[in-house]
């Protein structure tokens, strides 16, 4: 996916913040959704979710089928870190390399982390805070995920997320 690419001051210094083109808003198409608990799944998708701090451990969302396979994207409280976890996001034998958990440091913004998530069949991008923290991921499941929900089936108190359909760039304007 195209980015914008950005150097800014943070706390820690100089760092190069990453976050899709503004064009992927014009994308969006049909009523933006709340998760409550479990939602659809399309074919492309912008999720949005926001954690503020509290009595977890982890919490995020599973992308999944109906074969059990499944991909979580979340926060670990501590660090914290923004994850993308693909260990079970395929049912059949792989390359040793492939399954894994992907991480990185993420901080805490007003007691809170904002996570946008962009989801187009295989291809899983993660930006969180604004891009403070980026993870690109691919995954190859038996049958197409098609399934939202939060980790442990409700999210955490204070969390909220969305998500909207996203049209083919092929097929707009």
């Amino acid at each position: 996916m195209p980015r914008v690419l950005q150097l800014k001051h943070l706390a820690n210094g100089i760092r190069l913040v990453q976050t899709p083109v503004a064009e992927i808003d014009g994308l969006r198409s049909g009523p933006e959704t709340a998760i409550v608990d479990r939602a659809a799944l399309p074919g492309s998708a912008d999720i949005r979710f926001e954690i503020p701090r509290g009595e977890w451990q982890e919490t995020g969302l599973r992308l999944s089928n109906a074969a059990g396979e499944e991909t979580v994207v979340g926060v670990r409280a501590s660090g914290p870190e923004l994850f993308v976890d693909r260990r079970r996001s395929v049912a059949a034998s792989t390359h040793k390399d492939y399954a894994g958990r992907h991480a990185g440091p993420v901080r805490w913004r007003e007691d809170k982390i904002t996570v946008r998530l962009i989801f187009d069949r295989s291809v899983i991008e993660v930006f969180a805070n604004d891009g403070e923290t980026v993870i690109t991921d691919r995954v190859y499941p038996s049958a197409p995920l098609d399934r939202v929900e939060w980790i442990g089936g409700v999210p955490p108190e204070g969390a909220r997320a969305t998500l909207s359909e996203l049209a083919s760039v092929w097929e707009s304007r």
